[in-house]
């Protein structure tokens, strides 16, 4: 399979060439690639029968890239253990949690190949301020999560406050109310 030719087009001209799409024929899927230092000449890995075998580090490796995610084709995954034959559910347009029902979770995202990718590659590029926009919305959602802890106490008591009225104005008032203001009109009466 290739990549699409107006994907990798934009992928280029967004980031100089940076990034690049490949397809992995071996796993089945496009792998986003980035340019860290110049191709080397090396020779492939053998297999037990002496065979090359020029798999995705190779390829990386010859051509100077280094991994940075797997793209798969729809929003479900196999579990990456090796042997396990889940399929996972995957986050859609955002990095997030997969879980396995045996091994865990693990971090995943699925976004198409288009304008989206390209906005979610640029908004975690280190060489754009990605990591520190990373840091900033952990410690935004760690606020956050402090604040609703720090609230739900008061909450709750309110809630329970709020229960316990009911239960009180419903039962009805024995000894204080109209009688007992009636009782003392009549005795102001007697007295004068």
């Amino acid at each position: 399979m290739h990549v699409p030719t107006q994907f990798a087009r934009e992928l280029h001209d967004t980031f100089n060439g940076r990034f690049r799409l490949r397809w992995s024929n071996r796993q089945q899927e496009f792998q986003l690639e980035q340019k860290v230092f110049t191709g080397q000449v090396i020779p492939p890995n053998v297999d037990e029968s002496g065979r090359f075998v020029f798999d995705d580090a190779y390829e990386r490796a010859r051509d100077g890239y280094v991994y940075i995610m797997t793209i798969r084709q729809g929003d479900r995954m196999p579990c990456p253990t090796e042997g396990c034959m889940h399929e996972i559910h995957v986050p859609v347009m955002h990095t997030g949690e997969a879980s396995c029902p045996i091994h865990g979770k693990v971090k995943a995202a699925f976004f198409p190949l288009n304008h989206t990718l390209i906005a979610h590659i640029r908004d975690m590029d280190p060489l754009n301020g990605g990591p520190e926009r990373m840091r900033n919305r952990m410690r935004v959602k760690q606020l956050e999560k402090q604040k609703r802890d720090e609230e739900r106490p008061y909450i709750e008591g309110s809630m329970q406050v709020m229960d316990n009225k009911y239960q009180v104005e419903d039962r009805p008032m024995v000894g204080f109310g109209p009688k007992t203001a009636q009782r003392h009109e009549g005795l102001e009466d007697r007295l004068t």
